[in-house]
């Protein structure tokens, strides 16, 4: 077993096609998150169904938890070469935000393709990283690759509408599914920003924070309209 093998243009071509074949199902499936409980369907669930097929086709069991009936998320352990390296998480989250048919020109759960588009809610917000997921772990087993780090694939609810059914309640209620963890990854990153002629690939550490401060400073009152040169206003802004 080993964490690399030669890629060749079949195997690249069999990831290619799997990752926008199991995206294109997977949209296919109305997974639309509300954000009231009282309307929002099973939709997750049945995603995770889905995404439980597709993993025990390759023998890679997986849990599948719900905060509520339909409200599902999924879990899936695959062993790394090193046990002792910390645990990645490789997550996504399986909702999606509605879509009025009337505002598409192709069915939003139909996962079609056009002119070599796929089309369809979900297929950035982001059945497409679950797609690709799926894809290149079912490599890994075809090929008999074996990361080092033990990975740990789960796939969420509720991640439109603040985690409450989906991730916030699986750390309060099933903290053992992550043990061992110690790193994460999932959306928000991939594409290039051109930066004083080449190309910056920004990685996000963290996100939507809150850092209250208090700032005084002293100056000479006055109107917006007759500024000074001691102005505090001015001196806060600078």
């Amino acid at each position: 077993m080993t964490d690399t093998v030669p890629m060749t243009d079949e195997m690249r071509e069999l990831l290619h096609s799997e990752a926008v074949s199991i995206t294109a199902d997977l949209v296919s499936i109305d997974s639309t998150n509300t954000g009231d409980p009282a309307t929002t369907g099973d939709g997750e669930t049945r995603v995770c169904r889905r995404i439980a097929e597709y993993l025990d086709e390759v023998g890679i069991p997986s849990e599948l938890v719900e905060s509520v009936p339909g409200r599902g998320s999924l879990f899936a352990r695959v062993d790394g070469s090193d046990p002792a390296a910390g645990g990645l998480v490789v997550h996504g989250h399986v909702d999606v935000v509605p879509a009025v048919a009337e505002d598409w020109s192709v069915p939003p759960f139909a996962g079609e393709i056009h002119d070599g588009w796929l089309y369809g809610r979900g297929t950035v917000d982001m059945k497409n990283m679950i797609g690709m997921m799926l894809a290149v772990v079912r490599h890994y087993r075809r090929e008999g690759i074996v990361p080092r780090r033990p990975l740990l694939l789960a796939f969420f609810a509720d991640e439109e509408a603040a985690g409450t059914m989906g991730a916030r309640w699986v750390v309060r209620e099933r903290p053992d599914i992550f043990d061992g963890m110690t790193h994460a990854l999932s959306e928000v990153g991939g594409w290039s920003v051109p930066v004083a002629g080449r190309r910056l690939y920004p990685i996000a550490v963290a996100e939507k924070g809150v850092a209250w401060a208090r700032v005084s400073a002293k100056g000479a009152a006055a109107h917006a309209s007759r500024p000074t040169s001691d102005n505090a206003v001015a001196a806060i802004a600078g």
